[in-house]
C-alpha cells in the first residue's frame, strides 16, 4: 500500500488529489483501492484536525445543522449574519 503520514501542506495536497482520483473510481469497501481510500481519508482527517481545528468544527456544525433540515444557503446566511453582528 505504501502510505506515509501527512506531515506537510504538500503531503496534504497530494493526499487530497489522490482521494479525489480514487473517489472517481468508486472503489468497493475491502478492495485494495477501497482500503487505500479509507486510510488516506483517515490520515487527512487527522492532519486537518491538528492544523485546521476550526475547519473541522465548522464541518461538524454544518452536518449537524443539515440534520435539522437547514439548507447550505441558510447556513451560509446565518454564518454571515453572525459575523456582522
Amino acid at each position: 500500500m505504501n502510505i506515509k503520514p501527512i506531515r506537510s501542506e504538500q503531503d496534504h495536497k497530494v493526499a487530497l488529489a489522490e482521494i479525489s482520483k480514487l473517489m472517481e473510481t468508486d472503489p468497493d469497501i475491502g478492495t485494495p483501492k477501497g482500503d487505500r481510500l479509507d486510510v488516506l481519508v483517515t490520515l487527512v482527517q487527522a492532519y486537518e484536525a491538528r492544523h485546521f481545528p476550526t475547519l473541522i468544527d465548522h464541518r461538524h456544525d454544518t452536518k449537524a445543522a443539515r440534520g435539522f433540515g437547514y439548507s447550505c444557503a441558510e447556513l451560509d446566511s446565518r454564518s454571515s449574519a453572525q459575523l456582522t453582528a
